[in-house]
């Protein structure tokens, strides 16, 4: 449908179970639970791995954290930021999706259940950390660098080789295959810092530090 999404998230329209002789495609168990999930018409970000750039890039930026910001408002952490689960819907508004992995932190539980993709996870969990919107912040940042470069920045490794990185290796040189604005890369390497205090830590500390890398388009978007 044509309705704007509410704070970039992807929204639940429906939900409930398979019944007896329904059939999605395949064979499927009855009683097997469902989502009706809104419609993104324009897919998800990672065909534009290596393409995105200029303002569209910025614009990208203020969506995701948007909606970042309002998950990290209800005490949710996403834990699988990734160029998949980002849509763009019919306006090209980007919207965060998929929620399956959300985890809510306890001071009883470091990290949480180990969840995530490779390429784009921050392991606080490994470092005996608290899960935290700086979590989500890290993986936006592996997201972002795989959306200018064409690729995340570990990637091409085993993914114990992966997690290790993200662990211990500073990210290695930045190189852009489209035009990003000046001071994009220092904005970048925060949200991927190691240590969860050298990072923004919330996405409003990134959306407004971002209005220093590109004050013309860093707006609230109407």
């Amino acid at each position: 449908h044509d309705a704007l999404p509410i704070w970039n998230v992807v929204r639940l329209l429906d939900q409930g179970e398979v019944k007896v002789g329904h059939r999605l495609g395949e064979e499927v168990a009855d009683g097997a639970p469902y989502l009706v999930m809104e419609y993104m018409p324009r897919g998800s970000l990672a065909p534009l791995r290596g393409r995105l750039g200029g303002q569209e890039l910025i614009e990208v930026c203020q969506d995701v954290l948007a909606a970042l910001a309002h998950a990290h408002a209800h005490a949710l952490i996403h834990r699988d930021v990734k160029p998949a689960n980002l849509m763009r819907d019919a306006h090209g508004r980007v919207c965060l999706a998929d929620f399956g992995l959300a985890w809510r932190p306890t001071s009883l539980l470091a990290g949480g259940p180990l969840a995530g993709t490779p390429n784009y996870i921050r392991l606080e969990i490994l470092d005996n950390e608290v899960l935290g919107p700086y979590s989500d912040l890290y993986a936006l940042g592996c997201t972002l660098w795989a959306l200018v470069t064409g690729q995340a920045p570990f990637a091409g490794r085993g993914v114990r080789e992966v997690l290790r990185a993200h662990l211990r290796e500073a990210p290695g040189d930045f190189r852009p295959l489209v035009d990003v604005p000046a001071g994009f890369e220092a904005w970048l390497r925060i949200l991927m810092a190691k240590a969860p205090r050298d990072r923004f830590q919330r996405a409003a500390d990134a959306m407004a530090s971002l209005g220093d890398v590109a004050p013309d388009v860093v707006r609230v978007r109407e």
